[in-house]
């Protein structure tokens, strides 16, 4: 979609740090540039700011910026928004808008979700996703699957950020979630060098959301730069049954040792 991945427009025409974010001790020096080189775009009179284009700019690579931007969702200044809306030829879609603050609000979630009709749908969505996990057990259809890890990966978005050098990796990662979502529960799957059962994986996989994908296609590349990748699906497979757990470690780390 045209507009996806915008940052809302502020108030004033001129670009200003608040003091609030300079002097935030939980922040690194790079998450603060980032945040005072979203402030000034934003502020620029008919020009639209879009996630990717910062990705572009950032001379420091996807891996220091996904560090960066995470810091500031983390800390609370930077706010997510996943708006419901339809295409032009009738069917439902996702789309993100984003929110610089001037004070971190941690007491917000990070992520708001709006329906069609503009209310917030955070608590229906919950309750949805619950009532799907209920029904883990059920073997469904690839179709059914399919649809379902589109929605829940933002698969347009990610489509759209895809480069030269892996033109079909989102497709695959699809592809590789299906065939576990549609697998019975008691099925084994061959993961991380041991068999595991379906279910588990399945839990694993559900808990992955647009972040965690871009990072997973981040450590891929960063992988296959100085390794040969034979078994490529299997590896994809470790790769994203991992993230959800260790996503948010090495965030961390990556934070812990800039510091230092």
């Amino acid at each position: 979609m045209k507009d996806n991945g915008r940052f809302r427009k502020r108030q004033h025409s001129f670009t200003m740090v608040s003091n609030a974010v300079l002097r935030d001790p939980s922040l690194s020096l790079m998450a603060k540039g980032l945040y005072a080189e979203i402030a000034s775009y934003i502020d620029i009179p008919d020009f639209v700011l879009y996630k990717s284009y910062l990705v572009e700019v950032v001379k420091e690579g996807l891996r220091a910026f996904n560090t960066a931007w995470n810091e500031l969702k983390a800390a609370g200044y930077l706010k997510m928004y996943k708006i419901r809306s339809a295409t032009e030829d009738g069917k439902a879609a996702w789309k993100y808008e984003y929110e610089l603050l001037e004070v971190a609000d941690k007491e917000t979630p990070c992520l708001t979700v709006v329906g069609l009709d503009g209310e917030v749908k955070a608590k229906e969505i919950k309750e949805e996703k619950t009532a799907e996990e209920k029904k883990n057990k059920e073997i469904v259809t690839e179709e059914v699957a399919e649809r379902e890890i589109r929605e829940q990966i933002s698969y347009d978005i990610l489509k759209s950020e895809e480069v030269g050098d892996m033109p079909t990796i989102v497709d695959n990662i699809v592809s590789i979630m299906e065939d576990v979502y549609i697998a019975p529960e008691e099925e084994k799957i061959w993961v991380n060098k041991k068999y595991v059962n379906a279910g588990l994986v399945k839990k694993r996989l559900r808990r992955l959301d647009e972040e965690h994908i871009r990072q997973a296609i981040d450590n891929f590349r960063e992988t296959s730069r100085t390794k040969k990748i034979t078994k490529v699906q299997q590896y994809l497979l470790s790769i994203l049954y991992n993230i959800a757990v260790t996503f948010e470690a090495q965030i961390e780390a990556e934070v812990r040792y800039k510091k230092e």
